[in-house]
């Protein structure tokens, strides 16, 4: 998770919701003490899973790995609706 001032997530909030669409994840700090987490709603888990697919063949351009193929990984991810945010315990 990225922590992220107050002030700068206000001045780039747009950009900050676009990433969270994506799937990724912040922390809000005041003074550099955590105040909020922002996450993808459970709503916006087949959007964040796209944006992680996104990056993984971003990340794998020029690898090969020899017999596996992304779009077989695809029905092997968990939805993001089951992944539990332990700090919030």
């Amino acid at each position: 998770m990225t922590a992220i001032g107050i002030y700068e997530a206000r001045t780039r909030w747009s950009e900050i919701v676009s990433r969270v669409e994506g799937g990724e994840r912040f922390t809000i700090t005041r003074n550099r003490v955590p105040i909020a987490d922002l996450v993808p709603s459970g709503d916006a888990s087949r959007t964040a899973l796209r944006g992680l697919f996104k990056r993984m063949r971003t990340a794998r351009a020029g690898r090969a790995v020899e017999g596996i193929e992304l779009r077989d990984l695809i029905g092997t991810v968990a939805p993001l609706s089951l992944v539990i945010d332990l700090r919030s315990s």
